[in-house]
């Protein structure tokens, strides 16, 4: 009787498992085919309110880069002053 019930309980484990991944299986690939098809558009290009901003930084980086080469000039400049 208990011998009966183990295997039982095997085989509805197994019977399981394999509803589960099935089930998860076909709803992912569900899910691939829905977004394939779902009609979804990338627009190319995209309208000009979408368009992000662009801002010019050159101006900055010229100014900080000679402040930074001023600062390394002034750091390691050696006087030979004797």
């Amino acid at each position: 009787m208990a011998e009966n019930y183990k295997q039982e309980r095997i085989r509805q484990a197994r019977i399981s498992k394999a509803i589960g991944i099935s089930l998860a299986a076909g709803l992912h690939v569900g899910l691939v085919v829905f977004g394939c098809f779902s009609g979804l558009q990338y627009l190319y290009p995209p309208p000009p309110e979408q368009t992000p901003v662009l801002i010019d930084f050159s101006e900055d980086l010229n100014e900080w880069q000679t402040i930074l080469n001023q600062v390394i000039l002034s750091v390691f400049t050696v006087d030979y002053a004797v």
